[in-house]
């Protein structure tokens, strides 16, 4: 088991980095050593990160790639999280023709989108576009919880809550200007 970011840095094959983190394969694994330690936010969240890649994989392509969907956060010795996800094998799609179209047709079935969907964080499986880094993926709108939905349904709610978030909308747009 690696200890801290130093193991990481000395023994992995450095991957690449980006805003948000920098990747290194150790044994199939990627670990992302978040830069941002000190001010963990919605995108820099190794939990969050997580439970997306998750999600996708288990879900996209009718799930033929959940195999894939082992993601998890985990809190180093020295107190540094870092976000462990496997090795996703692939081809890099070429810049001049990547259709960035097909992977956001996948994630808006799931309701979310891809910030920074580009070539580079992208990879192509079996014939499958997937994302290899989704700390910019998030939710096309807001989503109620599964208990939410259940508590709208039984209480009768659904049209009030339908107004209220159109009024809402409407206050929040007029605000604006």
């Amino acid at each position: 088991m690696l200890r801290n970011c130093e193991e990481i840095v000395k023994r992995g094959e450095f991957l690449g980095q980006g805003l948000y983190g920098a990747a290194y394969l150790i044994d199939g694994l990627v670990y992302k050593i978040m830069h941002r330690q000190h001010e963990v936010d919605s995108y820099t969240d190794p939990n969050r990160i997580a439970r997306i890649w998750n999600e996708f994989f288990t879900n996209a392509y009718a799930g033929k790639l959940s195999h894939l969907a082992k993601a998890r956060p985990l809190i180093l010795n020295d107190g540094k999280w870092v976000l462990i996800t496997p090795f996703v094998e692939g081809k890099i799609p070429d810049a001049s023709n990547y259709d960035r179209s097909i992977l956001s047709k996948e994630l808006q079935k799931m309701g979310r989108y891809m910030q920074d969907n580009s070539h580079e964080n992208v990879r192509i499986v079996q014939g499958m576009v997937v994302p290899i880094d989704f700390d910019m993926v998030v939710w096309t709108k807001r989503k109620q919880s599964a208990g939410s939905d259940s508590a709208i349904k039984f209480l009768g709610l659904g049209k009030t809550i339908k107004k209220l978030n159109s009024n809402t909308q409407t206050r929040n747009h007029t605000k604006r200007f």
